[in-house]
């Protein structure tokens, strides 16, 4: 969560916010990692089923 983003990628939870680490479990989601913040959006957009295509 610190390397990723200082290589100019993206770590965030699969609503598009940034991925936070909560010991409750029912404010946990999915996190998804990626080279790039556009593409971290659309891996979250695909896994939500709301792909605009």
């Amino acid at each position: 969560m610190v390397t990723v983003p200082a290589a100019g990628g993206a770590v965030i939870d699969v609503h598009g916010r940034p991925l936070e680490i909560d010991p409750d479990l029912t404010r946990r989601w999915s996190g998804v990692v990626a080279a790039t913040p556009r593409l971290s959006e659309e891996l979250a957009e695909t896994i939500r089923g709301t792909e605009d295509r």
